[in-house]
């Protein structure tokens, strides 16, 4: 049962009693140790860690996946391998098979809406909605049970490529005298296969615009930011001051020390080390608490706002309203979200990337007392996220 499960039967590492700390843990891959900057993003992120050479320590061989497994047990890699949340006995033959394959693990819609719009040609020709079907993902997945010809409800395809990683970015120039044949060929305005700018969108593709997948750690976590990878992005929760408030005397509980501008090596930490998935009322009174609307929120806040849309929060990035300079008109009366603990705890001044008064709260334009960018139906009612995104919507069961 959970309540006599081991540190180790997540974590991994020796569980020896007696050996000491040193010898108990698995030792972080010797490409991570320093500052090199040719490992930033492996360090922060995570990425391609599972891929590292194998290295010894203490007459041990570990592995890349062994580490990620021991800082965080719900990684996507983690569990595609049946090892931490995905092992046999726990979530490996539902959902840790389906998050697998899942938008939010494969990052697919992000991939093919950047490949698609700069006019990059068709990696693959897989189905009869080629012309606006995913083809890449984070890492290649395949689906066992795709059938050709199946007649799906939209585009579905067997399987995905893993977006390129190039070692670099630049690569042979085209040379100058074949432009006018390369142009001839191609439409207007649209990014030439194998060449230093496609090197470079489908390489921003990865650094840059794949930050929010479920198989990495945030690339630059911030207020409001904090996650982990995997399972641990929603089913751990992180205050919007990325500190724990747990009882557990091991845990930092002023880490990160400036919420708004945590410096490496700072941490930030679940809230406590409590697994949630959605709220419960237990006996005598004793609400377990679910999935908070912030998990969610730690993505789903760009570009058109999602979360804080739904929220009654609307985007002033120019502080047009608190700064009385709106155009057309101002508001009759306004409030910024400097009173929402919800954000702000009293840690941070910022909540993913903005202050206060750069998130509309309350804005009354016609003097009738009513907010006329109010929150969604559904929370107002006191309904969160996952009330509507169930277990199957989100794991894509």
């Amino acid at each position: 049962s959970a309540s006599r499960m081991e540190c180790t039967a997540c974590h991994g590492g020796d569980g020896t009693p007696g050996i000491t700390k040193e010898l108990a843990h698995v030792p972080r891959p010797p490409l991570l140790v320093g500052d090199d900057p040719r490992h930033y993003v492996a360090r922060v992120a995570h990425l391609g860690v599972d891929r590292v050479p194998d290295w010894p320590a203490d007459g041990v061989i570990f592995s890349g996946l062994q580490w990620i497994q021991f800082v965080n047990p719900g990684d996507v890699r983690v569990v595609a391998a049946r090892r931490g949340c995905g092992q046999t006995g726990c979530h490996g033959e539902e959902h840790g098979t389906w998050v697998e394959m899942s938008p939010m693990a494969t990052n697919t819609g992000v991939y093919s809406g950047l490949t698609f719009g700069s006019g990059l040609p068709h990696a693959t020709l897989q189905t009869s909605e080629a012309g606006t079907a995913g083809e890449h993902g984070f890492r290649a997945v395949s689906d066992p049970e795709f059938l050709f010809n199946g007649g799906y409800d939209g585009p579905r395809v067997p399987s995905l490529l893993e977006i390129p990683e190039p070692a670099s970015i630049l690569g042979d120039p085209v040379p100058a005298a074949l432009a006018d044949d390369l142009m001839g060929g191609i439409d207007a305005g649209r990014v030439i296969e194998d060449t230093d700018l496609a090197r470079l969108v489908l390489h921003a593709a990865g650094a840059a615009c794949g930050d929010c997948h479920l198989g990495s750690q945030p690339m630059a976590p911030t207020t409001g930011g904090f996650r982990g990878g995997g399972c641990s992005a929603c089913h751990m929760d992180t205050r919007p001051d990325g500190r724990s408030v747990s009882l557990d005397p091991h845990v930092p509980h002023d880490e990160p020390a400036d919420p708004d501008a945590p410096v490496e090596p700072e941490r930030a930490h679940p809230r406590s080390h409590r697994i949630v998935n959605v709220a419960k009322q237990q006996p005598f009174c004793v609400v377990q608490v679910g999935i908070a609307d912030t998990a969610c929120g730690t993505c789903h806040a760009g570009s058109n706002g999602t979360f804080f849309q739904s929220w009654g929060l609307r985007i002033d990035a120019g502080r047009d309203v608190a700064q009385g300079h709106q155009y057309p008109t101002n508001p009759v009366a306004f409030a910024d979200a400097s009173g929402d603990r919800r954000l702000f705890t009293g840690a941070n001044t910022t909540y993913l990337g903005r202050t206060a008064d750069q998130l509309v709260a309350f804005e009354d334009y016609d003097g009738d007392g009513r907010d006329d960018t109010p929150p969604d139906v559904h929370v107002e009612a006191g309904m969160g996220c996952v009330d509507c995104h169930g277990s199957m919507d989100v794991h894509a069961g």
